[in-house]
């Protein structure tokens, strides 16, 4: 184990570049969200629904009143036999096309400038209210195909939601783990934050 690929690596050290490529203003945002009550940009609850989600499942999630970004379940019902956490979750996207009306309308995928990068997600999502499944659409062969992964800071390599490793650096990556209940939330806020466009067509 390397303690200093915690603090120093990869994503944190791409993470320090943009933070540092925005204004003042913009950055006194991102320190208060950092410090933030999770209460304080918490999701909107849409609907609450105990389901299963399913590998092709197109959700809703808002972070504000009237708006939803879509997303996409790419994985479902997760088996890994390296991570007994893992198993049984969900792997999701969420794209930057959104809509202001329960429908797939707007839906219009976009893989190259995500909002949120594949990460793994319980079912609470769902239940809860903040993910609402609105379609399924089997995946196409882009996302079969997905070149994706996850950093693994303690060992300092890139594995897949299975837990095999990875022997080249995904073009599509986040960090190992489980997104807690409050931490899709804090990722979209902070995109928001640098990002004001993603919210224009509020009324």
């Amino acid at each position: 184990m390397n303690l200093k690929n915690l603090n120093d690596n990869i994503l944190t050290r791409a993470w320090k570049e943009r933070y540092n490529a925005q204004s003042e203003s913009i950055k006194k945002q991102l320190d208060w969200l950092y410090d933030a009550d999770p209460n304080e940009y918490k999701l909107k609850v849409i609907k609450r629904k105990r389901i299963q989600p399913q590998e092709g499942d197109v959700f809703l999630v808002s972070p504000r009143d009237d708006i939803y970004f879509y997303g996409k379940v790419l994985r479902a019902n997760i088996s890994n036999p390296y991570d007994t956490w893992v198993n049984e979750q969900n792997m999701v996207v969420i794209f930057k096309c959104k809509t202001n009306t329960i429908n797939m309308e707007k839906y219009n995928p976009n893989y190259a400038d995500l909002l949120v990068k594949p990460i793994i997600v319980t079912k609470q999502y769902w239940s809860n209210g903040s993910f609402f499944t609105i379609d399924n659409i089997p995946l196409t062969e882009e996302e079969k195909n997905l070149d994706y992964g996850f950093y693994d800071a303690f060992n300092d390599c890139f594995i897949s939601e299975t837990g095999t490793k990875i022997e080249h650096q995904p073009k599509i990556f986040c960090s190992k783990g489980i997104a807690t209940l409050s931490g899709i939330s804090y990722y979209i806020e902070r995109e928001l934050i640098i990002d004001k466009t993603l919210l224009d067509f509020m009324k």
